[in-house]
């Protein structure tokens, strides 16, 4: 089975909540692109259902990478506070 056919079954079978969470950071992270386009990555809040189906509370922020044109990854993290450990 191809990658691109397995993408089609995952959004087949992802409710459609999330398919809308899905299309709405995704936009959103495209019109960052278009406004920035020499900018290559931005942090922005993590929305909670973007990686369905999996879930980790930790998780507040997202780190939007531009591979080129069109093309983005997104990694997930959690923000430490100043204060915390020591800092």
């Amino acid at each position: 089975m191809s990658n691109q056919q397995q993408q089609k079954d995952r959004a087949a079978a992802m409710p459609q909540r999330f398919q809308r969470i899905l299309e709405r950071v995704t936009a959103r992270d495209k019109k960052y692109f278009l406004e920035h386009p020499r900018e290559v990555e931005y942090s922005r809040p993590f929305v909670p259902g973007e990686t369905w189906p999996y879930w980790s509370p930790e998780c507040t922020h997202t780190l939007v990478k531009k591979i080129t044109p069109g093309m983005r990854t997104r990694q997930f993290f959690k923000e430490v506070g100043s204060g915390e450990n020591g800092n």
